[in-house]
């Protein structure tokens, strides 16, 4: 009998559904993604799972901004790849977090699932990993 390995945890958190069903659909051969719309259920979620690998962040989040989100999970979860979607990746608050490490890259919106493969999966290049969006929004 075979046992059948568990893949590591993504949570993703967004306000937009489309880009939610976009990261699960781009890294869902590498990762179970957990994705939410509400930081406290990904607050909550990063607390409780231990095989959470990487935590997908977007800049704003309603009445909540991504970036104290990001300083939260870097200190509950120094051990978890923390990525920060933008719509603007030369704002500067964001550019200080990233020489800071509260978190470690920062991916402009609209997000390309190439670029997040290579990020979260670098075994996966060539795989799924292309110049162009996969999906038009």
């Amino acid at each position: 009998m075979r046992v059948r390995a568990t893949k590591p945890k993504l949570i993703a958190l967004h306000t937009d559904v489309s880009t939610l069903e976009f990261i699960s659909i781009a890294v869902r051969s590498f990762y179970q993604v957990i994705p939410t719309r509400d930081p406290r259920w990904a607050m909550a979620w990063l607390g409780q799972y231990r095989d959470v690998s990487v935590f997908v962040c977007g800049r704003t989040l309603g009445h909540s901004d991504g970036l104290a989100v990001m300083e939260s999970a870097c200190s509950m979860r120094p051990d978890v790849l923390r990525i920060l979607l933008t719509g603007d990746p030369a704002e500067q608050r964001a550019l200080d977090d990233l020489e800071r490490g509260t978190i470690q890259h920062l991916l402009e919106e609209p997000l390309l699932a190439g670029s997040l493969l290579d990020l979260v999966c670098p075994e996966s290049v060539g795989v799924s990993a292309s110049p162009h969006r996969v999906f038009s929004y």
